[in-house]
C-alpha cells in the first residue's frame, strides 16, 4: 500500500475500532525497503506497532534458490528501517531450507543478517515440506537434500551459538521439534543450547521415541485425533520402538512424516 492510504486505513480503524489495542501485520523486506524512514515514522505514529517479516535465510545463494526475491543485504536494510522507526518488528527464520548442502551457510549467515537487525523477536519455524511443492519434487529428485530432525536441531544450535543481539528468540510453530528453546538473548543463551546439548546426547533409541511423542503431541494439541491410519502407523512404530526391532527407525521415520503433513 501507498503510505497514505496505509495512514489512512490506520486512523479508519481507531476511528471505527476505539478499544483496538495493537495493530500488526505482515510484510516482506522488499516492500520495507522501499519506504523511506520518514515514512515508516510516519506509519508508526498512526497505529502499526508490529511487523511479521519473513526472512527465511540470510544467506544469498538459499534466497537464490528459493526465489525469495529479496538479498541478504536488502533484509537487513529494511529490518533495521523498521526498528530504527520504533516498530516491533518480529523476524521469521526456516531452519533446513538450505538443505544439507547449505546447512552450515544457512545458519551462520542468518545469525550475520539477524544480528545486524536486531529485531524484538527471531521466530524459528522449521522446514517441512509441502506436499505438491516444487521443493518436495526438488528433494526426490535429489536436487535438494532434506535434513533429519536431528540435523535440523543441530543447525538451530549453530545458528544461536552466532546470534549476538538482543532480540527474544521463541519456537512457537509445531514444526519445530524443541519448543523448549525460547529466550533472551544474550541472557538466555546458555539455557538454550544446554536444551539442545540435551537432546543431542539421548541415545539414537532415546531421540527416536521423544520425537515421536512429541510430534503425537503437536499433532494432537491442533487436531486432536488421529486418523485410524495414522494411529496404526504411531502403534506400529511404538511397539518397535518398544522391542527394539531393527525396523524401529524406519517405522518411526514413516510415522513421523506422516504426522509431519499435517503440520503444513
Amino acid at each position: 500500500m501507498l503510505t497514505p492510504h496505509l495512514v489512512e486505513t490506520l486512523a479508519y480503524l481507531k476511528e471505527i475500532f476505539p478499544t483496538v489495542a495493537r495493530v500488526t501485520a505482515y510484510g516482506r523486506s522488499k516492500s520495507l525497503a522501499r519506504k523511506s524512514p520518514e515514512e515508516l515514522a510516519e506509519i508508526r505514529q498512526a497505529g502499526l506497532v508490529r511487523l511479521h517479516v519473513g526472512l527465511e535465510s540470510g544467506c544469498d545463494e538459499v534466497l537464490a534458490r528459493m526465489k525469495k526475491g529479496v538479498t541478504a543485504r536488502e533484509q537487513v536494510e529494511a529490518g533495521r528501517k523498521a526498528v530504527a522507526a520504533g516498530i516491533s518488528l518480529s523476524e521469521y527464520m526456516m531452519p533446513g531450507l538450505g538443505g544439507k548442502e547449505l546447512s552450515e551457510r544457512h545458519a551462520r549467515d542468518s545469525a550475520a543478517v539477524l544480528t545486524e537487525i536486531n529485531p524484538d523477536f527471531i521466530r524459528l519455524r522449521s522446514l517441512v515440506l509441502r506436499r505438491q511443492s516444487p521443493l518436495l519434487d526438488q528433494s526426490r529428485n535429489e536436487q535438494f537434500t532434506e535434513l533429519g530432525e536431528d540435523e535440523i536441531v543441530g543447525e538451530i544450535g549453530l545458528l544461536i551459538e552466532n546470534l549476538h543481539c538482543r532480540s527474544y528468540l521463541t519456537s512457537d510453530q509445531m514444526a519445530n521439534l524443541l519448543y523448549e528453546v525460547e529466550g533472551r538473548l544474550p541472557e538466555d543463551k546458555e539455557a538454550m543450547l544446554r536444551t539442545i546439548g540435551d537432546y543431542r546426547r539421548k541415545s539414537p533409541e532415546e531421540r527416536l521415541a521423544f520425537r515421536l511423542s512429541r510430534r503425537v503431541q503437536s499433532f494432537l494439541a491442533v487436531y486432536g485425533i488421529l486418523e485410524p491410519e495414522l494411529q496404526q502407523k504411531v502403534e506400529e512404530a511404538r511397539e518397535a520402538l518398544r522391542l527394539g526391532r531393527p525396523d524401529a527407525g524406519m517405522k518411526t521415520e514413516a510415522a513421523v512424516s506422516a504426522l509431519k503433513e499435517g503440520f503444513v
